[in-house]
């Protein structure tokens, strides 16, 4: 960052308080010490706690009398992992108050006339971009090669990055619930994990907490424009009666035309998880909403709806990633060797998937969205809408009022 004072004006260096290199710096010196009545502007270091940050790193193997060259970049990926992570959760908390913002009867009902849905898209998007960067670090860490990892390794005991909380905290915020998580009991064990009771409870009492796929669920279902009234009318040339609605009778005899003879099978598919019981977490009200909002994304009041589903598949294609190159990089750093928070590359069993591999498969959070590209038909054969829904979906045309 520039020493640009005109920018900047940093108090006079003769006026900061001198301390010792080896002597930490009181909270009480660290703080702002900014107030209105005064025209100078925070000091940079004291602004971000520098120096609490910088002198953070305590390797090991330095105290263990053989210092391991390595051991700084480890702490310090992971320091600043923790920091992204901390960063991540602030945005999901912002996006969950959007979306459980309730109107003036308590009902759950997002704010039309308000930027609530442009911010949450656009925090989401931001989210999406650190998960990128985070797996791109990964490349970094790996400058480290097995032996220099094996130089500092046993020193860390059973400390290990399955112990992180924040990343938990994380994956139950976007959604992911015991029941649907891999080994969801897993962490809890706090004997076998080294997860302390303490952070045990905290991810307990997160998953109590209502989680951002419970509010899109519940705001898909909300969605009104298909409802019957707004197809009274409506008319197709078709013997498929499915909900007895006439827009997804036309869609599903399309939708069974366009498959491949070996994909027919997949009508039964389309069947259950819009008319039956749903998806694995999501109730088949929300999925035809989505499905409807996927297959229309270009009438201007679905942009913006679009837009958040998109971003939820994509957080958890990054998360997967994620989970992807952990596992490859445990494998280089590893072998088959058990991690030191006890989690294991195969199963007990030889053939069974390890944890990582386990996790990688299975604690995908929005896969119901994501596969609803099952269903999706060439655009040119999508139905068309009623008049009442396309002047719904549509700016307001006030030359025509």
């Amino acid at each position: 960052m520039p020493d640009d004072q005109s920018n900047l004006e940093l108090q006079n260096r003769d006026e900061m308080p001198s301390h010792n290199s080896d002597t930490p710096t009181p909270d009480s010196e660290i703080s702002l010490n900014f107030t209105q009545e005064s025209n100078e502007a925070p000091y940079y270091s004291r602004y971000l706690h520098l120096e609490k940050i910088l002198s953070s790193q305590h390797p090991l193997s330095e105290a263990d009398g053989q210092p391991a060259h390595d051991e700084m970049l480890f702490i310090i990926i992971h320091q600043s992992y923790e920091l992204w992570f901390k960063l991540i959760i602030f945005e999901l908390d912002s996006v969950i108050e959007i979306m459980n913002h309730k109107d003036k009867f308590g009902d759950q009902k997002i704010d039309d006339n308000s930027s609530d849905m442009y911010d949450a898209v656009h925090r989401l998007d931001r989210v999406i971009e650190v998960l990128r960067l985070l797996n791109a670090q990964i490349a970094v860490l790996e400058t480290m090669r097995p032996l220099d990892f094996l130089d500092f390794r046993s020193l860390l005991g059973t400390a290990s990055g399955f112990q992180s909380i924040q990343f938990k905290l994380i994956e139950v915020k976007l959604g992911l619930q015991p029941a649907a998580r891999y080994q969801g009991d897993y962490y809890r064990n706090v004997s076998a994990t080294g997860v302390t009771a303490k952070d045990s409870d905290v991810i307990k009492s997160a998953e109590a907490d209502l989680t951002l796929l419970n509010l899109l669920v519940n705001w898909l279902e909300r969605m009104p424009f298909l409802s019957h009234d707004r197809w009274v009318g409506y008319s197709v040339a078709t013997e498929q009666k499915v909900d007895h609605h006439p827009f997804w009778s036309l869609y599903r005899e399309r939708l069974l035309n366009s498959f491949k003879d070996s994909d027919k099978g997949k009508i039964s598919e389309f069947d259950e998880r819009l008319f039956g019981a749903g998806g694995e977490t999501m109730s088949s009200a929300a999925l035809r909403s989505a499905l409807f909002i996927m297959l229309y994304r270009d009438r201007p009041l679905l942009r913006q709806p679009y837009e958040l589903l998109e971003a939820m598949i994509e957080i958890d294609e990054q998360l997967s990633i994620w989970r992807f190159r952990h596992l490859m990089m445990v494998k280089r750093m590893l072998g088959s060797k058990t991690g030191t928070g006890g989690t294991k590359i195969k199963g007990e069993s030889g053939d069974a998937p390890g944890y990582l591999e386990g996790a990688l498969a299975s604690n995908r959070i929005y896969k119901d969205l994501s596969a609803l590209a099952t269903f999706f038909i060439e655009r040119k054969r999508l139905p068309q809408l009623p008049p009442t829904v396309t002047a719904e979906l549509s700016f307001r045309d006030e030359e025509a009022e």
